[in-house]
């Protein structure tokens, strides 16, 4: 049985994570509910008007599909996140969020660009060198 510190940890990273994924979730609801298509707030790389997608495009997917299979990885990955690294995990998380939409903003293809996908990408590459590097397995 996890100790209590351990778990409080543990229960602080489910409900962030999920409250993130209930905020991809939302948005989704009120595309289909307003029957508006968002994709217009993704990146659009190169832009003033597209760099908004930087911080918008993450939330914002295709379809149902695409949300669920950005869904699942960024449960396994945030609560991985913010259990073992507690102490850095949200800014980490941040930091992951808003560089790999910039960096999508700078060497992307002239195209809007959405989804949680370079954020997957990036708690993946975080997770496993800091594992490698901190040589724990």
């Amino acid at each position: 049985m996890l100790r209590t510190r351990e778990f409080q940890i543990l229960q602080r990273g489910i409900y962030l994570t999920l409250s993130f994924i209930l905020i991809l979730w939302i948005v989704k609801l009120v595309e289909w509910i307003k029957e508006v298509d968002l994709g217009f707030y993704g990146i659009l790389p190169r832009t003033l008007k597209g760099s908004i997608g930087i911080i918008t495009g993450p939330l914002i997917h295709g379809d149902v599909i695409h949300l669920m299979s950005n869904t699942i990885p960024l449960i396994i990955l945030g609560v991985g996140l913010f259990y073992f690294y507690h102490n850095i995990a949200l800014e980490v998380f941040i930091w992951i969020y808003l560089a790999s939409g910039f960096w999508v903003w700078i060497v992307g293809r002239e195209a809007y660009h959405i989804g949680s996908s370079g954020l997957v990408y990036g708690l993946v590459m975080f997770l496993f060198w800091g594992g490698i590097l901190r040589r724990n397995p």
